[in-house]
């Protein structure tokens, strides 16, 4: 019971913000920080197989590309490795959408709306295509975004835009059209 709590609040990302960020505001270490996000994901992971007996997708490869990312950040001292893990997640998420929509249609969406309740299934098509659409340039455009912190800021400026930012987009990108989805989905369902 209190590792399913422990699991709930570590996959919560203001958790994640709230302990990873302070690592390199006070020592201004990319080392520290790679070994901070290894260890953080890695604990993600171990408690999710234990606690629910399987690892979400999401969370898995995000450590798969954690490990070798954060790994080659501290053996070469160039957090460059680490900076570019990010870009890649948000594109392999983008290409996940994209994929799986050319071959089953907004399966991923409906899947992850799903969990929301019953009502969710009434949820057109048409509406998750849009919203399928706008997330995949979502998730390219905040990769992109990420690739101009790294090669024209400083490090410590992208660790704020990483930390800050890239949560902001995130939300403005996935909850303004998801608010507006749901909308819609009461409208239809009259």
């Amino acid at each position: 019971m209190v590792l399913k709590k422990i699991s709930k609040l570590l996959n919560n990302p203001i958790t994640m913000l709230a302990l990873i960020f302070p690592v390199y505001i006070f020592t201004k270490s990319f080392i520290a920080l790679s070994y901070m996000l290894i260890a953080y994901v890695s604990i993600q992971v171990v408690l999710e197989k234990i606690t629910i007996g399987k690892v979400s997708q999401l969370l898995f490869v995000s450590w798969l590309l954690i490990i070798p990312f954060g790994l080659a950040t501290i053996l070469l001292r160039d957090p460059l490795f680490l900076q570019w893990k990010f870009s890649i997640v948000y594109w392999l998420f983008s290409l996940i959408l994209i994929v799986s929509y050319s071959m089953k249609g907004p399966i991923v969406l409906k899947t992850l709306f799903s969990l929301g309740g019953d009502k969710v299934n009434d949820i057109p098509n048409e509406l998750l295509k849009k919203l399928t659409f706008i997330f995949t340039f979502g998730f390219i455009f905040i990769g992109l975004i990420n690739t101009y912190f790294i090669y024209f800021t400083s490090f410590d400026t992208w660790v704020s835009f990483k930390f800050i930012g890239a949560p902001i987009l995130l939300m403005l990108i996935t909850a303004i059209p998801t608010v507006y989805l749901f909308s819609k989905a009461k409208i239809t369902e009259k």
